[in-house]
């Protein structure tokens, strides 16, 4: 073992002179091995106390030289004092952007082991804000990196044996590759190397339920490795389901003569240096590929691989030139709610067609919105809780029943957005009667006698028109595209407030300390709710980027925070942002109310909604710069205080995350856009209880329910003098409720559904909006396109009770109770009579006994539905002595006496209904009919509803 430094100004200025001459010389990667710049051997006392100091009180009091351990000399860690850890630290030069930091260490196996952190930091490294590498032996046997939060072990260890541990790492790529004994375990990200360069070694005990035996450190080196820097600016488009093409930035006039391509940790091809292309052919569709680069020096030395990028192939059911362009359903607008109306469409046998004018599929849920507002639970269903079901599926298969994954996913509620658009790509791949267009552009809409025939679009890639024709259509995208194009009429803005008696319509004041509307004059406009986007983040240093400053930045829109953050307002990043937590260590991170400003751009967007697509495009680069301005003000202001921008800097984005869009979303929160006037329109009062009612008004054409609160966001900036009054915002309560088929009906239009700019004011699209709800709407938009073709009708003619029994069938959720979930045997039946008012309240009592006056009610309900020109008949009444012109349901009960039911002189309102009275009923004017069961027994409330559906 080399002999260590003794200390003094002596040896430092020797080493400082000797980094400076190599240095000065520049590191090539063709260069022989340099030799190491620093090394701490642990010989002797002197070569610990003279050149370490040590973080515990009194110095160097947990730290002891050990003799000879199996022919090497070291320096025993920790003080086998439980509940007691203790750091030694040294200054270090770095040597360059390329260095290898290794240690020699050794555990022994008897007793309770200790753990032994080493690394390198920015000062003091007990501040875990410093550390900027690190790694070590654990008690459990295992070598581990520290990724920030946690310890992710990367090989096992044999207590008892020596081992060297090796980190070489690259400041221009920021990574690190981790060896044990000169074999490579895995590659990770550096910690802080977005604002940090250390300039300090240090040995730290930890674990401190341990004993510390014989933990024992015998060298540690500091030496440049010159190396070959991977190449840069890697881009992976997927081309289609079994193409890829990897690109990167040429290595012109570097030494390196070629670069090796690895997919999935295999060495797949080998390109010349200069080209920078490789195309990966032959491959699975929906499979996720992780590549990674190296380059070559000629002598065959591989240099670093670049961090590794991943992405999906795609469906194989993407067109070719030449596509069919008939179809019996055409769906423009690949979001939630246009995947499912497609799907749902498939599934029904439909040739179906979706057209998406953008490269990524599933809009919001895919583009960062991935912490579903979703109400009450019970209120989803169908598709949307099929894909609840797969998020579940996925993280109980891959981390376990108890994983902390599974806890974080909260039933599918929960994800990352990579796993739905791996969940959405799935399905879409399934329906080989479904053709997925990406980036497709809506030109325009082809129209005869009010009906919607066709539609024009230009496909991005070829640069080339093409007419879809369909009997069916669908819009489904975020703005109301489509239904513009029919010259369908629609809103954009709000409504004044007494336009529809709704309490929150027009101009209000929200005072985001209070929280509660503290003014408003009612008064409507043109202005929309703010857009932004839903940011993933990360804390987690191994999976973390730096969020790149924006292109455009305006320093002035941000400084209002200094402010807040001086007078103990905004405390850290997540007072600015609201940052709610995902699965695997990812955060949502949304608009916060709070702060002046937070992610949303107010105002930045009053022109979008009917502007063009190279217009929104101006739009969402202004969109990106806000919020990445935003991000970089708060990391980075020098007005900012250093604490806080120090804890801001501990937040980026997920390297795994938008990898085929520099790790940002894909997808602009459009929150509100068009809004068309449909057969019927959604109000706040379609989402609230009115006094003396038990549930918000029931719809006989209910084809979904919704249960998120009535929420918009600030659509004016604050005004000066009140600057913590939102214009605009408000958030509150909504009760459950149902969502008629009439609003997907654009007035004066046939041949076309909306079911994301549905027909609705301002307020009540303000719940609306969720995507749990808008999955809801496409799904039944799809069921009824595919049904109208099926019986060669239009939308508007459909048999909407037809629609609603098939979507029940396929687990939609049509009507909201409290106390009946989908295991109920007559589930169904409740769902679909929950619609026909048979139920004022959230509660369906389905086991309880039917009254006869119940039983009365519904069976001439059902029988009006069933015979359309039925008429009630009250002629020579009242018949009975119990049931007088004033009672609730006298004509029911009348009309049901004339046509032969219940002759006698009391009808016993009260009574619970027999099953053999249920059946002279029914033979009054089904005379075929028969009625199963126990004719003394009584009937149950459900078990009437079964008996009235299956007929």
């Amino acid at each position: 073992m080399a002999a260590s430094p003794t200390g003094g100004k002596e040896s430092l200025m020797t080493v400082c002179a000797m980094l400076f001459t190599l240095l000065s010389m520049g590191l090539r990667a063709s260069a022989a091995p340099a030799e190491a710049v620093w090394r701490q051997g642990f010989d002797t006392p002197r070569s610990v106390a003279a050149n370490w100091r040590d973080s515990a009180s009194p110095p160097l009091a947990n730290w002891r030289v050990l003799g000879e351990v199996d022919g090497r000399t070291g320096v025993l860690i920790g003080s086998g004092v439980k509940q007691q850890s203790s750091f030694l630290s040294l200054p270090v030069p770095l040597p360059g952007d390329c260095f290898a930091l290794t240690v020699r260490a050794r555990a022994q196996s008897e007793g309770t082991l200790r753990g032994l952190t080493f690394g390198l930091s920015q000062g003091d490294p007990q501040e875990m804000g410093n550390r900027v590498c690190q790694a070590g032996l654990q008690a459990s046997g295992h070598f581990a990196v520290f990724g920030g939060v946690k310890w992710v072990a990367v090989a096992p260890y044999t207590p008892g044996a020596w081992v060297e541990m090796r980190l070489v790492c690259d400041v221009r790529s920021k990574t690190m590759d981790v060896y044990l004994d000169d074999r490579k375990v895995n590659q990770w990200a550096l910690n802080q190397w977005n604002h940090l360069r250390p300039d300090t070694v240090f040995l730290n005990d930890f674990a401190p339920d341990g004993d510390g035996a014989e933990i024992a450190v015998d060298e540690i080196t500091v030496e440049p490795t010159p190396q070959l820097a991977p190449p840069g600016s890697v881009r992976l488009d997927i081309r289609s389901a079994t193409e890829t093409a990897l690109e990167w930035s040429p290595l012109a006039g570097e030494a390196a003569n070629e670069v090796r391509v690895y997919r999935d940790g295999e060495l797949i091809a080998t390109e010349p240096a200069g080209r920078g292309l490789h195309v990966d052919r032959d491959l699975q569709p929906v499979t996720w590929h992780e590549y990674s680069l190296a380059a070559v020096l000629p002598d065959g030395r591989e240099g670093l691989r670049s961090w590794p990028i991943a992405a999906l192939t795609r469906p194989a059911n993407e067109p070719r030139q030449g596509a069919a362009a008939e179809y019996d359903v055409v769906v423009v607008g690949a979001t939630p709610s246009g995947i499912a109306a497609a799907i749902a469409a498939a599934r029904l046998g439909s040739r179906v067609a979706l057209v998406s004018p953008e490269l990524w599929i599933g809009g919001m849920m895919t583009g960062g919105l991935s912490r579903t507002d979703f109400g009450r639970k019970e209120a989803c269903g169908g598709l949307f809780r099929e894909f609840m079901d797969a998020v579940y599926e996925h993280y109980v298969t891959a981390y376990g029943d108890e994983s902390p994954q599974v806890k974080a996913c909260r039933e599918g509620f929960y994800f990352e957005p990579k796993l739905a658009r791996e969940i959405f790509t799935k399905w879409l791949s399934g329906y080989p009667n479904l053709t997925l267009f990406r980036q497709h552009l809506l030109r325009g809409a082809t129209m005869k006698n009010g009906a919607l025939t066709g539609i024009l679009v230009f496909d991005k890639r070829r640069f080339v028109r093409k007419q879809l024709r369909a009997k069916a259509f669908i819009d489904a995208t975020y703005e109301g595209d489509l239904a513009a194009f029919t010259g369908a009429a629609y809103h954009v803005g709000r409504e004044r407030r007494n336009q529809f008696d709704e309490s929150l319509a027009g101009v209000l004041y929200w005072d985001v300390w209070k929280r509660k509307i503290v003014s408003g004059t009612g008064e409507g406009d043109k202005k929309v709710q703010a857009y932004n986007y839903r940011l993933c983040l990360t804390n987690l240093p191994e999976n973390r980027i730096a969020p790149p400053p924006p292109h455009q930045y305006d320093r002035d829109r941000y400084v209002t925070l200094i402010g807040d953050i001086e007078n103990g307002k905004l405390k850290a990043l997540g007072f600015a942002l609201s940052i709610l937590p995902l699965p695997n260590d990812k955060y949502d991170a949304n608009n916060h109310p709070q702060g002046n400003p937070s992610s949303d751009f107010i105002g930045g967007n009053f022109a979008f909604p009917e502007a063009t697509y190279e217009e929104r495009e101006k739009s969402i680069r202004a969109h990106t710069d806000h919020v990445l301005g935003l991000l970089y003000f708060l990391q980075h202001d020098a007005d900012v205080p250093d604490a806080f921008r120090k804890e801001a800097r501990t937040w980026g984005f997920p390297r795994d995350e938008f990898t085929d869009n520099g790790n940002f979303p894909t997808q602009l929160y459009i929150r509100e856009a068009r809004r068309i006037v449909g057969d019927y329109v959604f109000t706040q009062n379609d989402a609230q209880i009115a006094p003396g009612d038990q549930r918000p008004p029931l719809h006989h054409d209910s084809v979904a329910v919704g249960a998120y609160s009535l929420d918009s966001h600030a659509t004016t900036a604050p005004r000066p003098e009140t600057p913590y009054e939102l214009e605009g915002f408000f958030y509150t309560k909504a009760d459950p409720y149902q969502i008629p088929y009439r609003c997907l009906l654009p007035k004066g239009i046939t041949g076309l559904l909306v079911s994301g700019c549905v027909s609705s004011t301002h307020i009540g699209y303000g719940t609306l909006r969720m995507e749990p709800v808008f999955v809801a709407m496409g799904q039944a938009a799809g069921t009824a396109c595919a049904l109208a073709t099926t019986d060669h009708v239009t939308t508007r003619t459909l048999n909407v009770s037809k629609l609603q029994r098939q979507l029940i069938d396929h687990g939609q959720v049509i009507t909201l109770f409290e106390d009946v979930t989908p295991a109920h045997p007559h589930f169904a039946a409740l769902q679909y009579f929950g619609t026909r008012g048979f139920f004022p309240g959230y509660k369906a009592e389905a086991d309880s006994l039917v009254t006869r006056e119940a039983a009365a009610q519904w069976l001439w309900t059902w029988l009006k539905e069933r015979r359309p020109k039925l008429r009630k008949d009250v002629s020579g009444g009242p018949h009975y002595a119990d049931v007088p012109a004033a009672h609730t349901n006298y004509a029911a009960i009348e009309s049901l006496r004339a046509l032969g039911v219940c002759p006698e002189r009391t009808f016993r309102p009260d009574d619970p209904l027999r099953t053999d009275e249920l059946a002279r009923w029914l033979r009054a004017f089904a005379p075929k009919t028969r009625v199963a069961g126990d004719p003394e027994a009584t009937v149950t409330r459900g078990a009437l509803c079964e008996l009235l559906y299956r007929w």
